[in-house]
């Protein structure tokens, strides 16, 4: 239990506010990782830092580039849903390989793509 006056940073994944671009985010996780629950939106995170009675101190937004074969390698996915969900990734409406900046190898793989993050601080009332 975080005592008042007590520091609490975050630092994780953030969902975009569009709900298609949203869904797809988290379908990639969820395919990447079972385990996922949900990247939540920042309005989402907000929300639970001023339940949880936190003012939001620092508040960053960045973005990460995975490297798709390194991305999948460590959450150890199969060679078959390493495939499926490369295809499901290129699959998507040009909208959506912009806005996680997909970029392919010259050979038609998936190379790399970015998703957002956030960095907030809350100090407990």
């Amino acid at each position: 239990m975080l005592k008042p006056g007590g520091l609490f940073l975050l630092i994780d994944s953030v969902a975009p506010a569009d709900p298609k671009l949203d869904t797809f985010d988290n379908t990639v996780e969820k395919r990447r990782d079972p385990s996922h629950g949900r990247s939540h939106t920042l309005a989402e995170w907000r929300g639970f830092f001023a339940e949880a009675g936190l003012d939001i101190e620092q508040e960053e937004m960045f973005r990460r580039t995975h490297d798709y074969d390194n991305w999948t390698t460590i959450a150890q996915l199969s060679a078959s849903g390493k495939t499926e969900l490369e295809q499901f990734i290129l699959g998507s409406e040009p909208y959506i390989q912009r806005y996680f900046a997909v970029t392919t190898r010259e050979d038609g793989h998936l190379d790399h793509f970015s998703i957002d993050f956030v960095l907030l601080k809350g100090r407990k009332k």
